[in-house]
């Protein structure tokens, strides 16, 4: 099946934005995304580093591959991948009990916790990686695509920082009501 070539640019293009996001996140203070990955308890302790190093680099590398026209199919396969990776890792997470856990996936403002929200979250950003990651279907893009392309993509990311916001208030509410 293939994709539209204005719906895999504008899939592309989010997820670009979406992955540089988090891996300058991730690299900007290693020490907290360490010790998100460290409560995922997923990762042996001696290789917390290499890993807290690794993912952030790797998701620069599908960055990368994403916004080069040649490599742009690898890079929704790389984003699909992670994707995939990190929600299984949450779903696990859930069904171990653990949900007051930071996700580590962005700034500690709006890193959201654990739960079956990030997961749905996670699941549409499956789907548009899926879309970046078809064959795109035979036809130039025109002056009208490329606008389309640019206002889809900016309304993806508006949509994952609403999501996010939600997310982080709702983890908030839990707590306040878990006191009470």
């Amino acid at each position: 099946m293939t994709v539209d070539p204005a719906i895999a640019a504008a899939a592309r293009l989010s997820l670009a934005v979406l992955f540089a996001q988090a891996a300058w996140h991730k690299l900007s203070d290693l020490g907290a995304f360490r010790r998100a990955l460290y409560a995922y308890d997923l990762v042996p302790d001696r290789a917390l580093y290499f890993v807290s190093v690794a993912l952030p680099l790797v998701e620069a590398a599908v960055v990368a591959a994403l916004v080069v026209p040649a490599a742009a199919t690898a890079g929704g396969s790389g984003a699909f991948s992670l994707l995939a990776v990190y929600t299984a890792a949450i779903a696990l997470n859930l069904a171990r009990g653990k949900r007051d856990v930071d996700c580590g996936c962005g700034s500690k403002a709006l890193s959201p916790r654990l739960g079956p929200g990030l997961v749905a979250r996670n699941g549409v950003a499956l789907v548009v990686a899926w879309a970046a990651a078809s064959p795109v279907a035979g036809r130039e893009l025109g002056l009208l695509d490329a606008a389309a392309v640019v206002g889809a993509s900016a309304t993806a990311g508006l949509l994952w920082q609403i999501a996010n916001r939600l997310l982080v208030e709702e983890a908030a509410h839990r707590r306040l009501v878990a006191l009470r």
